[in-house]
């Protein structure tokens, strides 16, 4: 009877594993016979009993596990062919839980068979132990395929969890707990069971593959949405079981499938743990990654072995557990050698070892030998029929090898994703400790070294000669992390100078350094992929951002005062032979480093490409000696920088016209201007920059003409989608102008505003888009917002940089252009016409006494374009020269009140008409009190900022980035108004110089046309020479004026003026003309009155 029962539950198995095929051909053949599946009709009602119980009726088979054990396992093997469908299980345990003897008959069966104590490697002849073995395996491997099902499933009910509520609120008690029964999760904790504290993994020997599952069973209920919760409290509170698992990692070489998914299952319970704020457990493991707890480091250990006690080969026990299981890590591994046979064809051989693979528990592709062996012997046996001419043996020993063969090719498959998994485990483990919100108990300095502890080891393991790429490159993005760490760590601004300066780590950076270099390469020549690369590129833009001097400007602006530097500013000089020594190790890597950067800096993966240009950007920075610069102009790399840009720009014209949202290229085409930006502030690199004919390309591109006012109709059209962006059309169209002019500027700081070249091709490529520089000049609305500002400020720079470049020799043809002639003065009235609304003090926001962090940039942006038209009014005057008949004057000697409402109302119209603007000095009097009020109380509240930022260095409730910020956006502040002063005394000096000491001479004076051509003389400057002022200077105004400049210019202004000088001035980094221009103003006025 029992041989008959389990030849008919054989019977079952095998329609079960062949209906597919059967159900596959019946489909093929074009039959009309119709058939149902075989687990439908299990399922279906049982004519002798009434009710469905067919399958149920089998799987009662395995509460005899113990006598009947080949039974139970075909009844397993049997559920875990029907149960591929989350339906048939859900309706399978609506039957079991349906009795309640039933089920816990059934359940009672379950953990009996997995109870069986046993060892997997047992002799050939004992059968029974073999076949129990294989059942536990079994169960285990049906708990693990159900558990992904929709609940309730064969998994939940087995496990011990209350199929009868959400699995959320099942609480997991241990076996007689109220009433709590033994389930299979008892039995599976009991399989990996041992005594606390023993350092033996005899159970891993004795069931290698059974706990292997074990183990993925517990991870797999861990990452479950559904089980998580319950499962982890219940592991943790009952069991302590992470903490004693890891106690005996690492396992070795022959378990890294178990070492794998225990540590996965313990990176989820750091971070449980951690996001739950429970941090005693979080901590306790923690330590026991990391050797050592928060309140054992001294200042100047390591967390990893303490510094190693003495030295580092102190041996294993004194290092950390990361970084002993990272030695245990196996990057090489050894290929399977290629087939070759003599009588077998070569190809069909191949692709009968591709049609007989099937993909295990692990999801591995191995050969069914069992099949191959079928399939070569039905070869073998059609040849013999035919009349073999080589003796069977022959054959049978090449069918010996080829199964030989593909024994070994599965071995090698398997243990290849054996160490995949545990490299992946190690992986995660790190990046999960470094985010742990407990790591902050520990002291920066030890995590410091923790860190260029692990980045040492990992890289110097993946420099190995017989390293292989593909495990490598599963490292490529724990490298990058522990770099970003490593640079918050070094540079965040809670930091203590002395304690976190990187020098105090100087030879372990520089060591760490010269391995990611070394990699690189070695990735570079074996052709990884180019986002393992990518993550290489990244980790080496934050080592370079580290060892950079802070607060080098890179634009047009001058040095702040020093003094308000050392208020933000590290102390660059503790950096310098840090960054010596560093790009000492930069140069020492040769061209392969040069060429592997530029080239996936100029084509490849668009984030590839990102990257690639942020380390070009930062190396050029940093390498003062242009090596790679010459190597990147020479090479033709910047011709095809160049190049892409301007065929970018075509293409993101036809975006913004057409309303997309091209974020790709919109980013690619900010870094590529923002390496060429880099590029230009090099002395080098903006000769060749400038050779490459950069301007005479960005003049032809149509994308900055896509300015939403001047393509109204065409912004109107696309206005709906674009409202799906989170950018508005402006934002996105700054994205491609601030950096082109932003270029512009770079230039003139790199060659100075004097260079007659570089003047000329900005000025060529201004002309060009005049369009544009006038819609934005004449911008005119009620309410000015932060970005129509920025641009403002960006625009005036432009044009205050190309007037400041004097005198232009153009030949004759340039000079017969009406469109240059009619620009530049169209510019000239339109920068004159933005003087009352942005120089008058008092046209502010309401909410000026903010200090927020938008209203400092607001003021900021404010006060930039202030101090752009009075350089720019000041450039006016000193192109021609200092003789009475060639001076310029702007403002007519009026100091009245109402001279500044009258000028603002006169300059406010959008069009000038027939008649002429007057501008008075008084709005050059009032701007320059209120320019040395502010800048006084602005370096006041910086010094304040400064106290406090020194006091709450060690407050933790502090923003410390926000409060660095601001303070920054503050000492900029400073130096604009510093600008406005010098500006504004200037104007004032020559203005007064003229009407109080010669004015009055020539009563009669009338100044020459402003509407003359200002191109018609070569050496009368780009800007036009003549006076803004349409009326003669009368004696009586003259007089008036020496009668009101004891008024306006009184000692409190002076006073004031004194003051500034004190603290802003007199401690500048750049010479000022303030302190000459206000002697010679207040003697002017001294004599005049």
């Amino acid at each position: 009877m029992e041989k008959v029962a389990l030849l008919c539950l054989k019977v079952c198995q095998a329609v079960l594993e062949k209906q597919e095929s059967f159900l596959s051909c019946l489909r093929e053949s074009g039959c009309a016979l119709i058939l149902s599946r075989f687990e439908k009709i299990l399922l279906s009602v049982n004519p002798k009993t009434g009710v469905a119980d067919r399958l149920l009726s089998m799987i009662k088979f395995i509460m005899f596990g113990q006598q009947l054990s080949e039974h139970a396992l075909v009844s397993v093997r049997i559920l875990q062919l029907v149960s591929r469908t989350g339906s048939v299980q859900t309706e399978l345990v609506r039957l079991i839980v349906a009795d309640p003897t039933v089920e816990a008959e059934i359940l009672n069966g379950f953990v009996q068979c997995l109870d069986n104590q046993g060892v997997e490697q047992v002799e050939e002849e004992d059968h029974m132990k073999r076949v129990r073995n294989t059942l536990r395996r079994s169960i285990v491997d049906l708990l693990v395929s159900s558990l992904p099902q929709p609940f309730p499933n064969l998994a939940h009910f087995l496990l011990g969890f209350n199929v009868k509520k959400p699995i959320g609120r099942t609480v997991l008690q241990e076996p007689g707990v109220l009433n709590s029964p033994r389930s299979c999760l008892h039995a599976v904790l009991a399989v990996i069971a041992h005594q606390p504290g023993a350092t033996s993994i005899a159970f891993l020997r004795n069931t290698p593959t059974l706990s292997a599952l074990c183990y993925q069973l517990l991870f797999r209920l861990a990452s479950d949405n559904q089980t998580s919760e319950p499962v982890l409290r219940y592991l943790r509170t009952s069991h302590d079981f992470p903490y004693e698992h890891l106690q005996l990692l690492p396992f070795g070489s022959n378990f890294m499938e178990h070492q794998s998914w225990l540590m996965k299952l313990a990176a989820l319970e750091i971070r449980v743990t951690g996001k739950a704020k429970i941090r005693s457990q979080a901590g306790r493991l923690l330590q026991l990654f990391l050797g050592v707890a928060p309140d054992q480091v001294r200042p100047n250990e390591t967390l990893s072995g303490r510094l190693f006690g003495a030295n580092r080969s102190s041996g294993d026990g004194a290092r950390s557990m990361l970084l002993r299981i990272l030695d245990t890590l196996e990057l090489h591994h050894p290929l399977a050698q290629p087939l070759s046979l003599e009588h077998f064809n070569q190809e069909y051989v191949e692709q009968l070892l591709h049609w007989c693979e099937e993909k295990d528990r692990m999801g591995v592709a191995t050969c069914n030998i069992k099949r191959l062996h079928q399939r070569l012997m039905a070869e073998l046996n059609s040849v013999q029929s035919l009349g073999m001419a080589v003796p069977k043996a022959q054959y049978m020993q090449e069918v010996e090898k080829v199964l030989g063969f593909t024994l070994i090719r599965n071995e090698s498959r398997v243990r290849f994703l054996q160490k995949r998994a545990a490299i992946d485990a190690w992986r995660v483990v790190v990046e999960v400790v470094l985010t742990s919100p407990t790591l902050d108990a520990y002291p920066k300095p030890a995590r410091t070294r923790l860190i260029l502890e692990i980045l040492q080891d990992l890289l110097t393991k993946l420099l190995a000669d017989d390293a292989l790429l593909e495990l490598c490159a599963l490292c490529s993005g724990t490298i990058l992390l522990l770099f970003h760490h490593l640079s918050l760590l070094l540079d965040s601004p809670d930091t203590n100078a002395e304690e976190e300066n990187p020098m105090n780590h100087g030879p372990q950076l520089l060591l760490v350094f010269r391995l990611l270099l070394r990699y690189i390469v070695k990735s570079g020549d074996e052709g990884s992929q180019r986002k393992h690369r990518s993550n290489l590129y990244a980790a080496l833009v934050y080592y370079l951002r580290m060892v950079q001097l802070k607060g080098k400007p890179a634009t047009l602006q001058l040095q702040m005062k020093t003094r308000l530097e050392n208020f933000i500013l590290d102390n660059s000089s503790r950096l310098e032979a840090l960054r010596n020594d560093s790009v000492e190790v930069l140069l020492s890597q040769g061209q392969n480093l040069m060429e592997t950067v530029c080239r996936d800096a100029c084509d490849g993966h668009d984030v590839g490409r990102l990257v690639a240009l942020a380390v070009l950007e930062n190396v050029i920075s940093v390498e003062k000696r242009n090596r790679w610069l010459l190597y990147f102009c020479s090479h033709g790399y910047l011709t095809h920088l160049v190049e892409s840009v301007v065929q970018d720009g075509k293409f993101l014209a036809d975006a913004l016209r057409a309303g997309q949202m091209a974020l790709k290229r919109y980013y690619r085409f900010q870094s590529m201007m923002s390496l060429i930006i880099r590029v230009a502030s090099n002395e080098v690199g903006v000769n060749q920059l400038m050779m490459s004919g950069i301007f005479a390309k960005l003049s032809e591109s149509r994308v900055l003409l896509m300015r939403p006012e001047i393509i109204s109709i065409e912004s109107e059209r696309s206005a709906a989608p674009w409202n799906n962006y989170p950018m508005s059309f402006l934002e996105t169209y700054h994205f491609i102008l601030f950096p082109t002019l932003r270029l512009c500027l770079t230039v003139f700081n790199s060659l100075g505003t004097r260079n007659q070249e570089a003047a000329k091709q900005v000025l060529r490529f201004v002309t060009a888009h005049g369009e544009l520089i006038h819609d934005i000049i004449k911008h005119r609305t009620a309410a000015i917002d932060m970005q129509t500002l920025q641009e403002l400020a960006l625009t005036t720079t432009v044009v205050r940089a190309i007037a400041a470049s004097g005198p232009l020799k153009f030949d004759e043809n340039e000079l017969a252009r009406p469109d240059l002639s009619n620009f530049l003065l169209q510019i000239q009235r339109e920068m004159l016409a933005l003087l009352p609304r942005y120089v008058t003090p008092g046209r502010r926001r309401n909410s000026e006494e903010s200090d927020s962090m938008e209203e400092l940039q607001w003021h900021y942006y404010f006060e930039q374009i202030s101090a752009n038209i009075l350089a720019y009014c000041r450039a006016l005057m000193d192109q021609i020269g200092y003789t009475i008949p060639l001076t310029t004057l702007l403002f007519s000697p009026k100091l009245s009140e109402s001279g500044i409402e009258s000028g603002a109302r006169t300059m406010g119209s959008e069009h000038f008409g027939g008649r002429k603007p007057v501008l008075q000095l008084d709005i050059l009097a009032k701007k320059l009190k209120y320019s040395c009020e502010q800048l006084f109380l602005v370096v006041a509240k910086v010094e304040a900022m400064s106290r406090e930022e020194q006091s709450a260095s060690t407050d933790p409730t502090v923003d410390k980035a926000n409060q660095k910020e601001t303070l920054s956006i503050l000492v900029k502040l400073a130096h604009t108004y510093g600008e406005c002063v010098e500006s504004t005394l200037y104007l004032l000096w020559k203005h007064l110089e003229f009407y109080l000491r010669q004015g009055s001479e020539f009563a009669s004076f009338k100044s020459r046309s402003m509407l003359a051509d200002p191109l018609r003389d070569k050496h009368e400057g780009l800007f036009g020479t003549s006076s803004l002022l349409d009326e003669s200077i009368k004696p009586e105004e003259v007089f008036q004026l020496k009668k009101d400049l004891s008024t306006l210019f009184s000692d409190s202004l002076f006073q004031t003026l004194k003051q500034a000088q004190t603290n802003y001035f007199d401690g500048a980094s750049q010479s000022h003309l303030v302190p000459v221009l206000a002697k010679r103003l207040q003697r002017l006025i001294h004599l005049s009155s």
